[in-house]
């Protein structure tokens, strides 16, 4: 678990030749980074901060659900929504 407050730097490929920058949870930023790197579309984070299961929101396009089953995530519906789903992490834990 990470000290509320403390944020990473996350890359995200924002076009052929450009990369946008977005922060995260540092607890959580290389699981976030990795699964950005192998193509899964983050639309949020949150380590949850010792209080819940750290997770990301998923975008829910373009074979994203494959793509994170592939990974070994699992799928969650999020508050029924259809655009996004939840993951939860793996490498960060509060329990």
């Amino acid at each position: 678990m990470c000290i509320w407050g403390k944020s990473t730097a996350v890359f995200v490929p924002n076009g052929p030749d450009t990369v946008r920058t977005i922060y995260v949870d540092s607890c959580i930023a290389a699981e976030i980074q990795g699964l950005i790197d192998q193509g899964v579309k983050t639309v949020a984070s949150c380590c949850m901060h010792g209080d819940g299961r750290p997770n990301a929101l998923v975008s829910d396009d373009d074979g994203q659900a494959a793509r994170c089953k592939s990974l070994g995530y699992t799928p969650e519906s999020f508050d029924n929504r259809k655009d996004v789903f939840l993951i939860v992490l793996k490498g960060a834990s509060n329990d």
